[in-house]
């Protein structure tokens, strides 16, 4: 029997994932994708590690509108590679952040992974459209917002 476990262990490979506390965006998670398919959140200061059969992956990891760029990893039977997710963009403004500004995926220091930035999916190519129609979409409604209320209220603008 432990004969089999060692092979159990030996046909699995690991991603371990580290956020590092920053204070940006502290209260909401993380959404790690693995292959196309969500595997798991990632909280501020954490670090989740995730199983996956041995060879290359796709990894995306996001934020509402925003997350990292998509990769590609390699990982042979038994690796396990260490990543962080760090926060890059300079503002945490959505109509001056381009939806892969913000977030950026890279190897932990000391860790030899390879990550290789790959075209995203179809889907969130045009999820990215949509993400950015909607931005402005909403910011336009809250401008009208803003102004109805101010007229209603009697208060002149300008």
């Amino acid at each position: 029997m432990s004969g089999d476990h060692g092979e159990q262990e030996a046909a699995t490979a690991t991603l371990r994932l580290h956020r590092p506390a920053t204070g940006r965006a502290g209260l909401r998670k993380l959404t790690v994708m693995i292959d196309g398919e969500p595997a798991g959140t990632l909280a501020e200061g954490a670090t989740e590690t995730f199983t996956v059969t041995p060879g290359s992956h796709r990894l995306w990891v996001h934020l509402d509108w925003s997350g990292t760029a998509h990769h590609e990893v390699l990982v042979s039977a038994g690796q396990t590679a260490d990543l962080q997710v760090v926060f890059a963009g300079s503002t945490m403004n959505p109509l001056r952040d381009t939806p892969h500004s913000l977030l950026v995926l890279q190897p932990a220091p000391g860790n030899t992974a390879t990550l290789r930035e790959v075209e995203p999916p179809a889907s969130a190519q045009r999820r990215a459209r949509l993400t950015v129609t909607s931005r402005w979409a909403w910011t336009i409604a809250i401008a009208v917002l803003a102004g109805v209320i101010a007229y209603a209220s009697g208060l002149r603008l300008g």
